[in-house]
């Protein structure tokens, strides 16, 4: 193969690749010390962002087979990088990783499993695939805006648009015992998400080979064993945090053209509960999030998992605008205003 092409200041693939081989030898090393663990995991980033730099020259105006003509080795590079990340933040206690190192981390562990993984906001690593606007609605600014204007007070008008526009919002929280319990519960999840998506790859791969339409709805993915169909987008709060009024996991309720926003929080509680009752992790009830209410699961209480209806900033606002009278108002103060009045789901499956 002749010389490489590149653009100028782009990192040549040869030069980048090399630096990982000589990164996965350093990482390899037995004994490595807290500093020098330090010091190679501050090597990652910089590896995958110039991995990602040196095929994206290569790829312009290319199609993917010729990438993958002369690149047939770059994804066991990421998966190098990865592996040895994933590596070396475990061999720290958790209290010790700094934020770019569990960034990093957490960030390798969904990049193995083929999950998508957003930067962190909110004190929370956010996972999987947000809802998406093609044009934002004048409720959901308005919504934004109360979380964003703490002096704000909205018209009664402008509140009742707020509140008729989150009525389908439900989510699922869940409370661990400990950071290491939270990390194992994550852990669980993706464990079982990647499985979910060998299946995903398999049933594409028969419906390229039949000359069908590439798509998969969660209802093939359960017929062919999935566990997790119903997940979404979700989050975890940051290993270095601990207690306070928010969840260590927050789930968003994801409804599909035939279900019900209720059928989908039902489904979600039932696929939450079976991955963490299957890896039997600890969770913890003694806390109880925000604006959440606990639950039982086929007549059998779930500690450490709650369910709310609505947005917590706009409750935050009601709150803040009226006190407990004007929350009392839109949502039931008899389960920790959990839902709408009338809307007190407990029991899953909500027929039993």
């Amino acid at each position: 193969m002749g010389a490489e092409e590149t653009g100028a200041n782009q990192p040549l693939y040869t030069d980048v690749t090399n630096s990982i081989r000589e990164f996965s030898d350093e990482s390899s090393a037995p004994h490595l010390t807290v500093d020098q663990t330090h010091d190679l995991l501050a090597k990652t980033r910089p590896l995958i962002d110039n991995l990602h730099a040196s095929l994206r020259w290569s790829y312009k105006g290319s199609d993917i087979a010729i990438l993958d003509l002369k690149y047939p080795d770059r994804v066991s590079y990421f998966t190098q990088v990865n592996e040895a990340t994933v590596k070396l933040a475990e061999s720290l206690p958790i209290s010790e990783l700094w934020l770019d190192e569990e960034k990093e981390y957490i960030s390798a562990l969904f990049s193995l499993a083929g999950e998508y993984y957003h930067k962190p906001s909110g004190g929370y690593h956010n996972f999987g695939w947000p809802k998406t606007y093609f044009e934002i609605p004048e409720e959901r600014t308005l919504l934004l805006r109360t979380a964003e204007e703490p002096d704000l007070i909205l018209t009664p008008e402008q509140e009742l648009k707020v509140f008729a526009c989150e009525e389908a919002e439900f989510k699922v929280h869940l409370n661990t015992s400990s950071s290491k319990t939270r990390l194992a519960a994550m852990q669980a999840f993706l464990q079982t998400l990647k499985a979910d998506n060998d299946i995903v790859t398999q049933i594409f791969a028969e419906k390229k080979e039949r000359g069908e339409t590439a798509s998969v709805s969660k209802d093939e993915i359960r017929a062919r064993g999935g566990k997790l169909a119903s997940l979404g987008q979700w989050k975890m709060k940051l290993l270095r945090f601990s207690g306070g009024p928010s969840a260590d996991f927050v789930f968003y309720v994801s409804p599909t053209k035939n279900q019900t926003p209720i059928q989908a929080l039902s489904s979600l509680v039932m696929d939450l509960d079976a991955v963490m009752q299957a890896g039997e992790v600890s969770l913890d009830g003694s806390l109880l999030p925000r604006y959440s209410t606990e639950i039982t699961v086929s007549g059998e209480p779930r500690p450490g998992f709650s369910v709310c209806q609505g947005n917590g900033n706009f409750k935050d606002y009601l709150l803040r605008s009226g006190g407990e009278d004007k929350l009392a108002k839109f949502y039931d103060a008899t389960h920790n205003f959990a839902f709408r009045t009338g809307q007190a789901l407990i029991n899953f499956p909500p027929d039993q």
